[in-house]
């Protein structure tokens, strides 16, 4: 996914953007636009189905609340989709929210601001994804020490720095900080890895509820730091 992926649910619904424009804005400055225009559909033999889709997104939410099963989880999941040929297809249709990235690039660190816009009051979750190879990041580093990477997506105190996934053969730490949200908002911050066939990535997730009256117009921003 990269640094600074935005995906947010509405309805019960996962939109992406799939229309997203990048344009430089000097040495080391980006910005990204995101409209989110794509919705998420399961199909099983090519044929899209509302009820599946709204079947597997419950499924999702509840795979976030038990990280000590979600390999297995993963792995069994895997195999049944590809068994019943089940696949995902993108919906084109208006755009619910839109997400403005701006990026600067300095050494080894990338300063991520993220201002999000909920069109029709009815966005319920927003997603920012920050993912890299799991190939590369195979370990983690926690209390001063190499460990066992986190297996799926594990949740981390929302106090920074974070602990950082770790590339050991070229000693390379992968982490964020830095992180806060105008005006001020809970952010659940989640770390993980998944390797299989269809998987290959390790990173950091951030998520923002914006049901019980939280406004649809916010700023994220944080620091990723690989090095």
């Amino acid at each position: 996914m990269g640094l600074g992926a935005a995906a947010c649910k509405r309805g019960g619904f996962t939109y992406f953007s799939r229309d997203g424009r990048v344009e430089s804005r000097g040495e080391g400055l980006f910005q990204a636009r995101f409209p989110m225009d794509s919705r998420i559909t399961w199909g099983i033999a090519g044929r899209p189905s509302l009820l599946l889709t709204r079947l597997l997104e419950g499924l999702a939410d509840g795979y976030m609340k038990v990280p000590g099963l979600q390999p297995r989880l993963m792995s069994m999941a895997t195999r049944l989709r590809k068994r019943l040929r089940i696949a995902a297809q993108f919906v084109t249709t208006p755009p619910v929210a839109a997400c403005v990235f701006d990026y600067a690039v300095s050494g080894a660190r990338v300063d991520v601001h993220c201002a999000f816009t909920g069109y029709s009051g009815a966005v319920s979750k927003l997603h920012v994804v920050n993912e890299l190879g799991a190939d590369h990041f195979r370990a983690a580093i926690g209390g001063g020490r190499t460990v066992a990477p986190p297996s799926g997506w594990q949740p981390l105190p929302v106090a920074m720095p974070t602990p950082a996934l770790y590339d050991p053969a070229r000693r390379t730490r992968f982490s964020i900080d830095r992180l806060s949200a105008s005006p001020p908002l809970p952010v659940s911050v989640f770390w993980g890895r998944e390797k299989l066939d269809d998987y290959c990535w390790a990173g950091f997730e951030l998520e923002i509820d914006l049901t019980r009256g939280a406004p649809q117009t916010f700023t994220l921003s944080y620091s990723v730091v690989v090095e």
